[in-house]
């Protein structure tokens, strides 16, 4: 199978052939890839994809941890509606990488 892994300082994207990713080096393991038999091309647009909704939910935490630090000053500051969507960005940020299809990661909201 092949193993499109995208370095992200770069943006080149390696392939490799592998019976899974967890058969790469460790070295690869945090890099965003896709596995998959589809074209170099189509790999570059999903791992250009999930690297956008990556980066869109990282900078939402980021804005948004003054609320923290609020909270521990004045308790109770927090809104709900932050902290939950604080969770959601987490979630997303660890399903983004299994998602390796297009359509899938066309579920992702973009109100990041």
């Amino acid at each position: 199978m092949k193993i499109y892994i995208k370095n992200t300082d770069t943006n080149e994207i390696s392939i490799f052939e592998a019976e899974s990713y967890e058969a790469l080096s460790k070295n690869f393991r945090q890099a965003p890839y896709v596995q998959s038999s589809a074209s170099e091309k189509t790999a570059k647009k999903i791992l250009d994809k999930q690297e956008e909704l990556i980066k869109s939910r990282n900078s939402y935490l980021s804005s948004t941890d003054w609320h923290i630090a609020k909270e521990a000053d004045e308790p109770n500051t927090y809104p709900q509606a932050v902290k939950d969507k604080r969770i959601l960005a987490r979630q997303e940020i660890n399903q983004i990488p299994v998602a390796t299809t297009l359509t899938a990661l066309n579920t992702f909201s973009n109100n990041f």
